[in-house]
């Protein structure tokens, strides 16, 4: 399972909000918990869930809508 900085490093660094959380790392870190999952930033979109999945996270298909997140 990729860490937060693994995780923060895929996202591109918007800091868009879009996803729920106050920018990209604090969505990482959320993502780490457990509390996330890698299908929530539009931003980042399939190419983000594709690079997440072949470190080890679960594969989930994009979330147009941050409170379907899980």
């Amino acid at each position: 399972m990729p860490t937060a900085d693994d995780i923060d490093a895929l996202l591109p660094q918007t800091q868009c909000t879009r996803c729920g959380y106050a920018g990209c790392r604090p969505y990482a870190e959320a993502i780490d918990a457990g509390d996330a999952q890698i299908n929530q930033c539009p931003p980042g979109g399939a190419a983000t869930i594709a690079a997440a999945t072949t470190q080890g996270a679960k594969n989930f298909p994009l979330c147009m809508n941050k409170v379907q997140g899980f």
